[in-house]
Formats: structure tokens, sequence, C-alpha cells
């Protein structure tokens, strides 16, 4: 393995790879022609690509290597009793990013199926809390998802992936995001945008709760579209797909096809015919990572070139801090609350999807299609390195509000929310333990991509515990005091 020529660069790739190599030599009885299994000292290179991609998604991302399980709870279950319903297992976006802190997985972690609940639905549910932690999700739109994509096609990528620049970009240096509100949008650039989060409704509960200094900066974002860091780009680079999208056009096709029908692509442009739309772009190279048999993930590898100038290396995730509800919360949160408690996960779909971008940053998300055309992504896309921040923006200021209206205790991993709640019997309890926590928070801080409240002895809090949590459902003492419902209708008008 140290003797790979990638090794100095892939060496996390490279361990996993030998290791995946080792667990199918194990569980395959498969024979070659000669009547032997496989060659374990010679790994499938393919395997490598997929690997390597996979981990490239996940650290543009998270900008550091591994996974770190979050308050989400991945893969936990409905106790199949009378809860909230349409338990499935929770889980978000693969590749989320861990507080610095906390120690790395060595390996991605996949992520189950669960069931969707639309944020943006008016209906009524009877439901309510019971039984252990259940998970369900925030379907926020209903056009088609882009991170997954149906396919009967299983044969992995090959090859090492080619480059092609013509002509070399220059790219000037970049302030932080906020500094950028100036930037203008190209004068021929009027497109209609994919908007879903309602920035008038989220300024009003804010403003209505005190809350809007904590969160300011979110609004031209949400109205605007947000600026992430991209610069100026004064030249125009051009890059073919990594081979693993080229080896299956047909999907790159297909998914192209989703972004431009949800309204989150523009195009086909030549590149001619985009330069003088845009101006100067630059796009970052397709990869395809399986997921399952017969699904596939679509990154786009913002880090490459490796040696060059990359988007990415423009772009800083430290400037978009945001709360991680990591393990130590989870434990933390179950040791103040009775054992009466219960929790439920929710999953916010499409999360970094539904983010539109300021059309000054377009010339930096440009996609490449297997047709030689190219279509300009208007949305947040993964593998941006500051994606997980600017979603945490919106996440965090979403937690507030729901904090404010007294659910909670809320601890949230990128798109995943943990709903806790009691029962009526408990609240006063909970709500005198939580005035007095709020006595010991000296103030927000941040430190790198994560933002928490310190308390006197420097312990670290995802929340200042200003709100009492209220009773929302519960008719006598042995009812929970809030529900799935109690959330979607806060959380629907946003």
């Amino acid at each position: 393995m140290t003797t790979h020529p990638d090794f100095d660069r892939h060496a996390t790739a490279i361990r996993l790879w030998h290791q995946h190599q080792r667990r199918q030599w194990v569980i395959s009885a498969s024979l070659n022609s000669d009547g032997q299994r496989f060659n374990l000292g010679r790994p499938n290179p393919q395997h490598f690509e997929e690997i390597r991609l996979r981990l490239l998604e996940e650290r543009a991302e998270r900008r550091i290597f591994g996974l770190q399980g979050g308050a989400s709870g991945h893969g936990t279950s409905s106790s199949g009793g009378p809860g909230w319903g349409g338990g499935g297992s929770g889980g978000g976006s693969g590749g989320k990013r861990p507080p610095p802190n906390d120690p790395p997985s060595p390996a991605p972690r996949a992520k189950a199926a669960c069931t969707y609940f639309r944020l943006a639905s008016t209906g009524r549910s009877n439901t309510s809390f019971a039984g252990q932690v259940v998970a369900s999700s925030l379907r926020i739109p209903s056009s088609p998802s882009a991170s997954t994509i149906n396919s009967k096609v299983v044969q992995p990528s090959v090859g090492p992936t080619a480059l092609t620049v013509a002509p070399t970009v220059a790219l000037a240096g970049t302030a932080p995001p906020h500094a950028h509100d100036s930037l203008p949008a190209h004068p021929t650039t009027s497109w209609d945008r994919p908007f879903v989060l309602l920035a008038d409704a989220f300024e009003a509960e804010l403003r209505h709760f005190g809350l809007l200094h904590r969160h300011s900066s979110l609004l031209s974002g949400l109205r605007s579209g947000f600026h992430i860091g991209i610069p100026a780009l004064t030249n125009t680079l051009i890059q073919n797909n990594h081979n693993s999208a080229r080896s299956h056009p047909e999907i790159i096709s297909t998914t192209i096809q989703r972004e431009l029908t949800a309204g989150r692509y523009r195009g086909p442009f030549s590149s001619d015919q985009l330069q003088s739309i845009i101006g100067p772009f630059q796009n970052s190279p397709l990869g395809l990572v399986p997921k399952g048999l017969e699904q596939w993930r679509l990154i786009q590898d913002f880090s490459w070139p490796r040696a060059g100038n990359s988007i990415n290396s423009h772009l800083s995730s430290d400037s978009w801090p945001t709360t991680w509800g990591a393990s130590r919360d989870v434990v933390r949160t179950l040791l103040a609350l009775p054992v009466t408690a219960q929790a439920a996960v929710r999953d916010v779909a499409d999360a970094f999807r539904i983010l539109v971008l300021h059309s000054s940053q377009w010339p930096g998300t440009v996609v490449r299609g297997e047709d030689g055309l190219f279509y300009v992504d208007m949305c947040l896309g993964f593998g941006l390195a500051p994606a997980t921040g600017v979603w945490g923006a919106v996440a965090d200021a979403l937690a507030d509000i729901c904090r404010a209206h007294g659910l909670g205790p809320i601890l949230k991993w990128v798109d995943d929310f943990i709903f806790f709640t009691v029962p009526l019997s408990a609240l006063d309890t909970v709500n005198a333990s939580r005035a007095r926590l709020a006595t010991t928070i000296t103030g927000p801080q941040s430190r790198g991509g994560v933002s928490f409240f310190a308390d006197a002895d420097n312990m670290e809090h995802v929340e200042d515990y200003q709100f009492p949590l209220r009773n929302h459902v519960a008719a006598v003492s042995d009812e929970l005091v809030s529900s799935l419902a109690a959330i979607t209708a806060i959380t629907a008008p946003l």
C-alpha cells in the first residue's frame, strides 16, 4: 500500500481499498476459470476509483477525512408501537462534517431509507411521540432529487481521470463570503431562480422572537442567493468529467435532465454561448459513486485540479460556522431529561439543493455534459467546501425558530434534526433545569466551522436555553407535549 504512487495524496482511500478487497475475498465464494478465488494481493483498480471519489465528496463537504455519527442517530428505527408513524431510518446526506475536536471514523457510512413528510404540507397529523426514537423526513419541494439516480447500470467507473485544460484560468483572490454582498450579477443574467424557502416568513419569525440579530446575514441569501466566496473568474477553464461519469453518459444525461426539470440547471449552452452570458467560467469534473445495486450518487469534484486553481481552493468552510449536535450533546441531553422523554428524527430532503446561489457565483458552478454542452447549476452543490456551513446557517435559524415556539430540546447534524419531548407532568421540572442552564451561558462563540454557546465552565452547548418548552398537544399529565403535527405547523409556513 505504501508504495502505491498515489499513497501520499490518497492514503485513506488506499487503506479502505485494501480493507474492501480483504473483506470481499473472505465473503466471496466465486471462482475464476482456474477454479481459484481472485488474487488477494492484486486489488481491483476500479474499486479504488470508486472509493477515492466517495472520499473526495465527503472531504469537500467536511474538509477532513472520515464520518462521525451525529445527533440524529443514523440507523435508528421505530419501535413499531403507536408513535410518530412512518418510521424508517434517519440520516441525511452522506459525508457530513464533524466538529474538528471529534475523531473521524475510518470509513464512510451508508444512509438508510426513510419515510418522507413534506415540509410544505398543510395536512393534519394525529400521530404523536411514543416508543423509541423514530425517523421521518421534511421533504421540502416535490421536485426530483439530484443526489440519487435510479439506474440498472451497475458497472463501476474505470481508469484514472483525464484532464483537459483550455486555456489556463487565473482566479482572483477571494474575501470572506459576507464581504461579497456588493458583487453584481452579470447584466444579461435574469433567469428565474428556484427559490423554495420563504425569506419573508423567516424574517417575520426571527423578528417576532428577537432572533434577527443572530441570523441577520441569512435573509439576503434567501432573497438573492448566497455568496459563498467564489471569486470573479478572469479566464475560462474547461475540464473533462471523471472516468466514472464518462463511462455512463446515460446516467449523466438523466441527472442533467432531472435538474433542468427541477429548475436548478439552465442550459444547454456551447462554451461560447455560455461565456457571452456569464463571462469566463470554470466547470468542475462530474463523477459517479455507486449507491446500492441500482443507484448512483452524482458528485462534482470542486477540488479538481489538485495542483491548480480549483473552485474549492478559494473557499473556506471556516467562514460558515454552524452548530453540531454531536454524540456528547445527545448524551448530555438524555441525562438531563426524565426517563419518560421521547425523541424523533426528521431529515430535510435535498437540503443543499433547495438553496440558491447568487448569480455572481454561477461561473464557478458550471456543469459539463457528456454531449460537450454546458449547464449552469444555480444551487448549492455537493462538494463545495462551505456547503455544509451554508446550509447550516439555514438549519440553525430553523432550529432556533422551533425552540422559540417551545419545541425541544433540539439537536441537529447537517440536515438531520432530533426533536426531544417530555410528558406534561415533567414540563415544569425540565423548564426549571433549562432556566438554570441559561444563567451559565456566557455567549456565542465559534471555532473553525463550529459555532457553540459556552458556559461558565467552558463547556460547549448547541443552544443558550433562552426559550422554555411549551405544551402543544398534551391534555393529561402522561401525554407528551409535542408531536409531528406540532413541528409541521411551525415549519410549513417557512
